[in-house]
């Protein structure tokens, strides 16, 4: 005969069921104006908002100085303002040791205009959050970088995503060590170059004098 079950566990299986559902679609709501969570961080770079912006735009080269976040499928225009949103993917580690997961991801907006970038992804239930960047230049040599997520869904009511901060700081003294190394590496090659050139006159004033 076939195993049956009394009404009464029935009926609890069903309230379990119906309350389950009912807890997974609050927490899969996100409302915009109110996010669960907001973690904001940010760092000095000692570059010139030009060098740190560009580094910020070409997302190819995150995988240089970014051990956390690599977007993929993207396409930013160098000079002109991105129109439309674009979708693509994250590859995401969030203790930064390679091991990745893939998300879906939109990039929102890059304006070379305001120095801004935002990019939005998660997965359901589990994770929505809105990310952005925001550079200001604080003289001719030194840039600030605000970086800002705002997090719904289960991971920000649990207190998960971001929980000490380590992958915000982490993206964030990437950039500057890239940056500035690169800042250092051309103030060298252009003090060679100078130097070079510096030498190369000498030598042609030389052979001219001695002409005379």
């Amino acid at each position: 005969m076939p195993k049956t079950f009394p009404m009464k566990h029935l009926i609890l299986t069903s309230l379990i069921a119906i309350l389950l559902g009912f807890l997974a679609f609050q927490v899969d709501k996100v409302d915009l104006a109110n996010p669960v969570a907001r973690l904001r961080t940010e760092i000095i770079v000692k570059a010139p908002i030009a060098d740190v912006w560009d580094a910020v735009v070409d997302l190819p080269s995150w995988r240089e100085w970014n051990r956390f976040e690599v977007m993929k499928g993207f396409d930013v225009p160098k000079v002109e303002e991105m129109t439309k949103a674009q979708t693509g993917s994250i590859e995401l580690a969030p203790l930064g040791n390679g091991m990745n997961l893939t998300f879906p991801l939109v990039l929102d907006e890059v304006s070379h205009i305001r120095h801004y970038i935002q990019w939005t992804g998660g997965a359901r239930v589990a994770l929505y959050a809105i990310h952005s960047w925001q550079l200001t230049a604080l003289n001719e040599h030194e840039t600030r970088v605000v970086d800002e997520e705002l997090l719904w869904r289960l991971a920000a009511y649990l207190g998960i995503s971001g929980k000490d901060n380590t992958l915000h700081k982490g993206m964030l003294e990437g950039l500057k060590n890239y940056v500035e190394a690169n800042v250092a590496a051309t103030k060298v090659k252009d003090a060679e170059q100078f130097e070079t050139e510096i030498s190369t006159e000498n030598e042609v004033s030389a052979e001219s004098a001695a002409e005379l």
